[in-house]
């Protein structure tokens, strides 16, 4: 009657409580039960006789499972109770497997049961980690089959991981922290049994274990800062040197062997003033925060030579950057120096390795820590960073998700750096690479600007140099203009007159500048890259006349130059472009003539016949001529196109992709 979470009732409590119903129908007609409730009660309990009032055993039920803090301490308990009776391995291993997915699901850190995993934790007698590690350690007796062996290793190892992510994600508020055996991960890493998927998950244990071991460090420490400065003038030397001693000795027990030398020399020092040693102190304490990127970088280092993208690698890699505060700049050049690491002595998959790999991710994480420290990245930095970009193959599987998590603005800016500060082919390799990062429809990893477009001119001016800045200045102009970002088969956006124009002055000083560099083998699809890229933005019923006359005059040099395939993509786009033909919008006389005069050239050229092979060119070029020529008929001008019997019928064309 007054425990309505009880699971016990008499004869009795049924008719008291059918009274009390009909009480509550004639006097407290009001009722409203919550509509979730009543949802769920319906799902297992029959109708109640009377519509909005709980039955007794809804109350039972609801009162039963409520979430309260009784509840969890009872849930708690009840776990407690269960697991201290799993008292051989096959009984624990069902617990055990289950443990990750009580902490981390698909969707991220899950803190249903948090109370409960931290009885589980703090419950003394337990030892849960403890028989975990045991369990893990019993994997190398030999006396289970390979497939259950490799099985119970990645369920102890998932569950040391959640174990270690639960506490680090709560060690700002928790008081006492897991006690791990980190040398059995250890051993395991370096074991010549260890399979690549096996790897994967042991890697990143490891590291989250060492930072849970760091917050375990880094939370008594903040105690101890405290304890000093509350005794800077108040205390003998030789209390600040116990207190320290403290310290050292957990370091030590965490195998922090650095930081625990790092402390000794204040230990055997002997000042006479108290303060002075304090204050010296606790700025070496503070350097703690510095072993979190230690961690991380060992990680990131471990995680680039191995063949599987490391168990929850983003969340581990979080979890560890969360736990210190911003990088110093010791912390900040030791990073630089495992990026530099990374790539030297992974040549082989920088070169070869065709889709994203875990060396990517990591060089990634430590970039996007760097952006704090810039000052850090000297020109040996640089050098490195280029030789790297220049080397991953140019797939979209790549390029598409390099550096993902760096700010693009401070990306444009460090390859605008590594321009003006490489030397000989390096520099070569940085332009190429700020080309495609520019270029490339599926690379959104840096946004140039005008600095960017001054450090390319700056530099010796080839073909690549000439396609790079038209192709800079278009993607400042697109932005500048509200514009999204190229995709295949996009639709021409809508420019107003202004903006229209300043697209067309940047394709008239593309095609001038052509003439000025020779062609080399590797620059025959970038010029026609580039063209294709600009035209895409100049698609409009109406030219200036100014741009229309150094239109033509481009067209006719180049037309009688060094590229054959650039003078048939500019032909196309003139005489058909999605059928709109943008010939029609030239109306000056000047202009129409020259190209006229480049067209019959074109067609006269030895390497169209080449190229009329595999194309609808000679239609084109063939109507181009005969539209051109009516202006001003001279029938001994109208050479007729022989394109070896191919047909000159210009077919209509589904789309047009941009390159």
């Amino acid at each position: 009657m007054f425990s309505s979470d009880s699971p016990y009732r008499t004869p009795l409590s049924n008719i008291v409580w059918e009274f009390f119903r009909k009480v509550y129908t004639l006097f407290l007609t009001g009722w409203k039960w919550s509509p979730d409730e009543e949802a769920a009660i319906a799902s297992s309990q029959p109708a109640s006789k009377h519509k909005g009032i709980p039955t007794m055993v809804d109350i039972m039920m609801h009162d039963a499972t409520d979430k309260s803090e009784g509840r969890a301490k009872r849930d708690g308990r009840a776990m407690v109770w269960a697991v201290r009776s799993l008292t051989d391995d096959d009984e624990l291993e069902p617990f055990v497997e289950a443990l990750s997915d009580l902490v981390w699901g698909p969707n991220g850190r899950r803190r249903l049961h948090d109370d409960m995993i931290n009885m589980l934790l703090e419950t003394s007698d337990l030892r849960l980690v403890s028989r975990i590690e045991a369990l893990l350690r019993g994997c190398d007796s030999g006396l289970l089959p390979p497939d259950l062996q490799g099985r119970r290793r990645i369920f102890c190892i998932k569950a040391l991981w959640a174990f270690a992510c639960f506490s680090v994600s709560e060690a700002s508020k928790r008081q006492s922290f897991p006690i791990f055996d980190h040398t059995i991960l250890a051993s395991q890493l370096t074991s010549v049994n260890v399979t690549p998927a096996l790897m994967s998950y042991l890697t990143s244990a490891y590291a989250l274990v060492r930072c849970s071991d760091f917050c375990s460090l880094l939370s008594y420490i903040r105690d101890i800062i405290l304890v000093l400065e509350n005794i800077k003038n108040t205390s003998p030397v030789q209390d600040v040197g116990t207190i320290l001693r403290r310290v050292q000795n957990r370091a030590a027990d965490l195998s922090y062997t650095g930081f625990s030398s790092l402390l000794e020399q204040f230990i055997v020092s002997d000042p006479t003033d108290t303060s002075s040693l304090v204050q010296r102190s606790v700025d070496a304490l503070k350097s703690c925060n510095d072993l979190a990127y230690d961690i991380l970088a060992e990680y990131l280092r471990s995680s680039a030579s191995v063949e599987e993208i490391p168990y929850q690698f983003e969340a581990t890699s979080s979890m560890i950057r969360r736990a210190a505060l911003q990088p110093s700049t010791v912390a900040a050049m030791k990073l630089k120096d495992t990026f530099i690491a990374i790539v030297e002595t992974n040549v082989q998959t920088i070169l070869r390795h065709q889709t994203i790999h875990p060396l990517d991710l990591s060089l990634d994480a430590i970039l996007h820590l760097l952006q704090g420290n810039p000052e850090c990245l000297d020109t040996v930095f640089m050098r490195v960073l280029i030789m790297y970009m220049g080397n991953r193959p140019r797939t979209q599987k790549v390029w598409a998700r390099i550096f993902p998590t760096c700010d693009p603005r401070f990306m444009g800016s460090l390859l605008t750096k590594c321009l003006v500060t490489c030397q000989g082919h390096i520099k070569d390799i940085a332009l190429s690479v700020v080309w495609l990062s520019c270029y490339g429809m599926y690379c959104r990893f840096a946004i140039f600007d005008e600095e960017t477009v001054m450090a390319v001119q700056a530099a010796q001016q080839t073909l690549l140099s000439s396609c790079t800045v038209a192709v800079l200045k278009a993607g400042i102009l697109r932005r500048a203009s509200g514009l999204q970002p190229l995709t295949s088969y996009a639709i021409p956006p809508k420019l107003s007159e202004q903006q229209k124009e300043e697209f067309c002055m940047i394709l008239a000083e593309f095609l001038e500048s052509r003439g000025r560099s020779p062609l080399n083998d590797g620059d025959k699809d970038v010029e026609s890259a580039a063209f294709n890229l600009l035209i895409f933005y100049v698609s409009t019923p109406s030219f200036s006349q100014s741009f229309q006359r150094r239109f033509a005059n481009s067209l006719l040099k180049i037309v009688k130059g060094d590229s054959p395939t650039l003078s048939a993509e500019i032909v196309k786009w003139i005489g058909w472009y999605d059928g709109s033909r943008p010939i029609q919008s030239f109306d000056d006389p000047d202009a129409r003539a020259k190209i006229l005069n480049a067209a019959r050239t074109f067609s006269a050229s030895p390497t169209f016949r080449e190229l009329a092979q595999t194309d609808m060119l000679p239609g084109i070029v063939e109507a181009l001529i005969a539209e051109l020529a009516s202006d001003d008929p001279d029938p001994a001008a109208d050479t007729p196109i022989d394109a070896g019997g191919l047909t000159s019928n210009v077919t209509e064309t589904r789309g047009v992709a941009l390159p």
